[in-house]
């Protein structure tokens, strides 16, 4: 299928996309997103569609779906301040700035350096299946040429700093003392290589509250994780993913009422936060709202997001108003999330409180 948006000419099928002469060559994940906002013009599409439908997965993070569309923005030529192609919708997703026209490709001028007078539709079709062969060369010969008249190459080739990421956040992930300090380490030297890189100061904030929060850290800690949420915010005031990071880190100092702040303007923002929805909920329980906690920890599995501790934190929750199902809930924390230090620790603290040491040790 073909469309038109004002200028450029989309082939779904063959994936590609092209501005008159010029092709411009859209990596793999790029055009994906770009499809997926044409599939759905003029509507909004929002984080979660792209996280299932695009990535394929149950959450992804709005800063990871951002930078592709950044990417994507960038390959079309586009600006998001003043944008012609894609605007973003604030707290759903992202739009194109108008609805592509869909083009029959029974009647479908062909570009001036293919032009012909079509006898039949064996020779019209012979013709496509020409033109797509020689867009899929020009993609495979002249991927070297720079000029711009040739094509516009966004490279999907990772540089060391975001390797570094993606190394720190595999790290993280695993919740761990030793592996927080080895990924603190790598998202320095990251932050060193590429001292602007908005993924990498995020993650940092990140890192330095959960050193903090779960495996003791320091002022000095706190303080650097609260500064770098808010430079983020200075240069992003959308970014959920920044305010959440303000969040925490005020949370680990014990300023609940202004974490909580933020977390909420985070979930506003998007949605399909279900981190800050859970931090929140977390922040809500400590306050002792326990109602409010729950009904955040719902909106969050509603909303088809995932969160490491929801499921201990529910389980917590419900043992507090001494609700059966508790039990339940720990059990499916535990099954979830095997071996992990926050959720053993918490299933631990319950069994101290029913009288059970030995369940506990």
């Amino acid at each position: 299928m073909r469309y038109v948006l004002k200028d450029l000419s989309i082939d779904l099928t063959a994936r590609s996309v092209r501005r008159g002469d010029m092709v411009l060559k859209l990596p793999d994940l790029s055009f994906d997103v770009f499809k997926k906002l044409i599939e759905l013009a003029p509507d909004p599409v929002n984080l979660a569609d792209y996280s299932n439908e695009v990535w394929r997965n149950d959450y992804v993070s709005d800063e990871t779906i951002a930078q592709r569309v950044r990417l994507l923005r960038k390959a079309l030529g586009d600006d998001p301040k003043e944008p012609v192609y894609i605007r973003t919708v604030r707290g759903l997703g992202y739009a194109l700035t108008e609805a592509p026209q869909l083009v029959s490709e029974e009647f479908e001028e062909p570009s001036s350096a293919f032009r012909f007078k079509p006898r039949s539709l064996l020779f019209v079709s012979a013709s496509v299946a020409v033109l797509a062969l020689a867009v899929n060369l020009s993609q495979v010969f002249f991927q070297d040429d720079t000029s711009p008249r040739t094509e516009t190459i966004v490279s999907d080739q990772p540089s060391e700093a975001e390797i570094l990421l993606a190394r720190a956040r595999e790290q993280l992930s695993l919740h761990q003392a030793a592996e927080t300090d080895r990924a603190l380490a790598m998202l320095r030297e990251a932050r060193k290589l590429d001292p602007e890189n908005f993924g990498v100061r995020l993650s940092l904030s990140f890192a330095l509250s959960t050193k903090t929060t779960k495996f003791g850290g320091g002022h000095r800690e706190e303080k650097e994780a609260e500064a770098l949420a808010r430079s983020l915010i200075e240069e992003n005031r959308d970014s959920s993913n920044a305010w959440s990071a303000l969040g925490y880190a005020l949370g680990s100092q014990g300023r609940l009422d202004e974490s909580l702040a933020a977390y909420q303007y985070a979930y506003q923002l998007n949605p399909y936060n279900a981190s800050a929805l859970s931090s929140a909920a977390h922040s809500y329980q400590v306050t002792g709202d326990l109602h409010r906690s729950l009904t955040l920890e719902v909106k969050a599995k509603e909303g088809g997001g995932t969160s490491r501790y929801a499921e201990v934190q529910i389980a917590h929750t419900l043992e507090l108003i001494d609700h059966p199902a508790s039990a339940e809930w720990y059990k499916r924390a535990l099954a979830l999330n095997p071996g992990q230090i926050v959720v053993l620790s918490e299933v631990a603290r319950s069994h101290l409180r029913n009288g059970d040491p030995d369940a506990a040790l």
